[in-house]
């Protein structure tokens, strides 16, 4: 058998390898719900506070965040932004640096984290955004929203069909990508409409409900269980 991350690559590997469907299963990935839960860290706050987990470079998406703060139309005092990820280079984190020194919003970049570490984070926090232009099936979605997040996600191949099948009801609010000229490159001029999404979706997603959302088909035990 052949495991797949999603439906979406199920079929690409059914077309590449020529492989029929019963030698392939769709096998998804696992959160750790021993380290990701709901702490009850949120102690009561006036502004919305945002974060993002992952590397810190452009084709995840983190330029274009930094870009779409000003699209919220709020004032400093209304939100804070936390970045937890490393970098590849130093070039990455100085441009993101320089984002944040010349947006003006409470911005902080935490750096690389521990699990634990990044669960207190998420669990403090109110809205998770992941803005990627490539994911395979970002387990940070199912860790933030343990951890009591409404998220934020680009709406890459695949991810939106498993959340949906999983976890149904999650409340993820999707954000189509930009048009691409490869995986994980945007064409030239598209992002300002991305990025203008993005920020209406944030808004939106502040502006939810927190809502109870079912993972146990998101958990290793699941995963394990499928294979």
């Amino acid at each position: 058998k052949l495991c797949c991350l999603h439906q979406a690559q199920r079929d690409q590997v059914m077309e590449v390898y020529g492989v029929p469907r019963e030698k392939t299963l769709v096998a998804g990935v696992g959160y750790i719900d021993r380290i990701f839960y709901d702490r009850r860290l949120r102690v009561p706050h006036r502004e919305t506070r945002l974060i993002y987990a992952g590397k810190i470079a452009e084709k995840k998406g983190v330029y274009s965040l930094l870009a779409a703060l000003p699209l919220l139309g709020l004032g400093r005092e209304d939100f804070s932004l936390r970045l937890a990820g490393g970098w590849n280079n130093d070039a990455q984190r100085d441009r993101a640096l320089e984002m944040i020194a010349r947006c003006g919003y409470d911005v902080t970049l935490l750096g690389p984290l521990r699990q634990e570490e990044l669960a207190g984070e998420l669990c403090r926090a109110d809205v998770f955004v992941l803005p990627s232009f490539f994911e395979g099936l970002p387990l940070v979605l199912a860790e933030a929203m343990a951890c009591g997040d409404r998220v934020v996600c680009t709406e890459l191949p695949g991810v939106r069909q498993w959340m949906d099948t999983h976890s149904p009801g999650n409340g993820i609010r999707f954000v189509p990508p930009p048009p691409m000229e490869n995986t994980d490159t945007p064409l030239p001029g598209t992002l300002p409409t991305f990025e203008a999404a993005l920020a209406r979706a944030i808004r939106a997603a502040a502006e939810d409900a927190p809502a109870a959302v079912n993972l146990t088909a998101l958990s290793w035990t699941a995963v394990a269980r499928r294979i």
